[in-house]
């Protein structure tokens, strides 16, 4: 079978055990963490405490036509779905760690042009927090 995909990121990028880096050209990972403020008598300055962490995860690109419904199965799904993030080159010279956590998708656009050329784009809430591994 031939490639239909535009080429990605070098990264890996795997949601609901599809890896959409081959099918992907733009990833963002925030992650967010409040803080509490809290007044302390007697002294002169606030003291800040750390408060939960929330991430957010945004991918978009090109897609053929046979990909589209797993794609929709992401959406449709009742429970979240895993998600694994490689940065960099897993086990090579510009590897920087590993992303996994499970996602809520909440959003998914696809648009289409006159060429039938599919784009998509997703956008998730993490359930919990992200768990990040070192590179080896």
């Amino acid at each position: 079978m031939t490639d239909n995909f535009v080429p990605g990121w070098e990264s890996g990028v795997t949601i609901n055990l599809i890896d959409v880096g081959v099918i992907g050209n733009v990833l963002s990972f925030d992650q967010t963490r409040g803080g509490l403020s809290k007044p302390i008598f007697g002294t002169p300055h606030r003291r800040e405490l750390p408060g939960q962490r929330s991430s957010t995860l945004t991918a978009s690109g090109h897609v053929s036509v046979e990909k589209l419904p797993d794609l929709q199965a992401m959406i449709e799904s009742d429970v979240s779905v895993a998600f694994v993030i490689d940065v960099g080159i897993p086990a090579g010279a510009l590897e920087a760690g590993t992303y996994t956590g499970s996602l809520v998708i909440t959003q998914l656009t696809l648009d289409s042009d006159a060429e039938d050329q599919w784009s998509w784009s997703l956008a998730g809430n993490v359930d919990g927090a992200p768990l990040f591994t070192p590179p080896a």
